[in-house]
This record gives C-alpha cells, structure tokens and sequence, in this order.
C-alpha cells in the first residue's frame, strides 16, 4: 500500500489539468445541457492550498423548442483547498471567480437572440485519485457553481487528468 504524504505534495508546485464538462444552464423554467473542453493552470502558494485559472469553450449546444444555447468561452480563477492525501486519495474545495459567456438563438434562422456575460462567486468540490505510484498524474472528478442569481444558475459537472510538476 502506498500512502502519499504532505511531504510528497510539496515537491509540486504547479499542475496542468484538461477537462471534460457538463454545464448545466438553467433559465426559468428552460434547462439546458452543454458541453465544454477546459484547461486549469494551478500554482501551490502552500501545501494542499493553491490558486488556479481556468479557461474553457463550449463544444456542445443544446436547444429547448426554437431556442438553442451555445457557451463561447468560461474563464476564472479559484483557490483551491485540498485534504491529506489518503491511500493517494483526495477531497478538495475551489472557491473564486468565474465568467461565462452564453449566446442564445433562433434554432430555425441562427438569428442571435441575446449574448451575455454571466460573472461572480463561484464554489465546487471535487475527488482526486492518484494514478500512478510514481508519476505525479491525477484524475478527478469535479462539480463547480459559476453562477446563480435570480432565476439563472450555471453549474459544471466534469472529469479531469491533472498533472503536477
């Protein structure tokens, strides 16, 4: 059995990590589901702390009725906050900023509706395993809030490798 310790952890001091979400979108009573690509670029200040940016484009729409949604760009920065590591397991929390730019249009014409820019607080929590005894290679697991306010929410649902170094 191998057990990653504080010590270990120390030795990473930045991490590159590629994302595959689902971005939840709702509107009212309309629910959209996304899909997005992402890269996160992360910095340890301190063991298991980190600050992280993000950066992602939406590769998949959807559309309710005539309606349908697209995700140009999602962009933010989180500091992240990790547990000891167990058995090369981890739980973390990200707490920062968080952009999202959203584009609704006419599914019959491609008439843009409306575009805008949805940014504030943003929180999630994650799971980390270790994949390798010996390399530095993660997978996780990761729900994010980007948004909510009135009757918009913004969440992520995603599957990630992270690479430290």
């Amino acid at each position: 059995m191998f057990i990653w310790s504080a010590s270990a952890l120390a030795e990473e001091t930045f991490y590159l990590e590629l994302a595959a979400n689902g971005v939840m979108q709702s509107v009212a009573d309309d629910d959209f589901t996304l899909a997005s690509t992402e890269l996160r670029a992360g910095y340890y200040i301190v063991d298991m702390i980190a600050i992280e940016a993000f950066a992602g484009v939406g590769v998949l729409e959807d559309s309710v009725g005539d309606a349908n949604q697209s995700m140009p760009s999602l962009y933010g920065i989180n500091t992240r906050f990790e547990s000891p590591s167990r058995d090369g397991t981890k739980a973390f929390i990200v707490v920062g900023y968080s952009s999202t730019d959203l584009e609704l249009s006419r599914k019959s014409s491609g008439q843009v509706l409306a575009e805008d820019t949805f940014d504030g607080f943003s929180y999630g929590i994650g799971l980390e395993e270790a994949l390798s005894k010996t390399n530095p290679i993660y997978l996780n697991l990761r729900w994010q809030r980007h948004y909510s306010a009135g009757d918009i929410t913004i969440d992520s649902l995603g599957v990630a490798l992270r690479y430290a170094f």
